[in-house]
């Protein structure tokens, strides 16, 4: 028993464990988002996860964006004034849609995306995830919606999908198959951030 629990401690130092100034709850790093306050005291989302300064740990998705907010988990985890820009919801949701869009076209490359709307329907039952356009149809959705599958629709055109996943024809639908457990991870993680509404004001808490 020593044995294992010697061998268990270094993935422990490569993994620390945050909390999610939403819904409190804690987890392995990779999970969450870091946050972190610019010169106007905005909350801004750290990328590189390098910024320096406090920062605050998220859950990238609306219902702990709600619970920070209703929580007071930003003024806890910063010292206020704190502003929450519209800008940095609409920041976060594009970066997610970003992310979900290179592991589709890592997807194409190796062989594992199916384009279009018939496609995707035909082999439903073999997809791991489904991606839809802003413009795709509400009848199509709710049938995608009905698998069990992850299905997300971001707030981008056909075209401009056919064009981030070097297409030179639009797409409404993007199925993805045979992802990794890593790549389905990271997918289940952007996409709730990626279904965020656009706040109209911002707000000082």
């Amino acid at each position: 028993m020593s044995r294992k629990k010697l061998r268990r401690r270094p993935s422990m130092k490569n993994s620390p464990e945050r909390t999610c100034v939403g819904c409190r709850q804690t987890g392995q790093q990779a999970d969450f988002e870091r946050f972190v306050l610019d010169s106007a005291r905005r909350v801004s989302l750290d990328v590189s996860r390098k910024l320096p300064g406090r920062g605050a740990w998220l859950h990238l998705n609306a219902a702990c964006f709600e619970l920070a907010e209703r929580r007071k988990g930003w003024q806890r985890a910063f010292q206020p004034p704190v502003l929450v820009p519209d800008v940095f919801f609409e920041q976060c949701r594009q970066i997610c849609e970003k992310e979900i869009l290179a592991i589709a076209q890592r997807q194409r490359q190796t062989g594992d995306l199916v384009l279009g709307i018939d496609p995707v329907k035909s082999q439903i039952a073999d997809l791991d995830a489904v991606i839809c356009s802003a413009t795709c149809r509400t009848g199509v959705i709710e049938f995608l919606r009905q698998s069990a599958l992850p299905v997300v629709q971001i707030q981008l055109s056909e075209h401009q999908i056919g064009e981030c996943i070097g297409l030179l024809k639009p797409v409404h639908v993007l199925g993805l198959s045979r992802l990794s457990s890593r790549y389905r991870e990271r997918l289940t993680r952007f996409i709730g951030a990626a279904d965020m509404k656009s706040r109209k004001s911002s707000k000082s808490i």
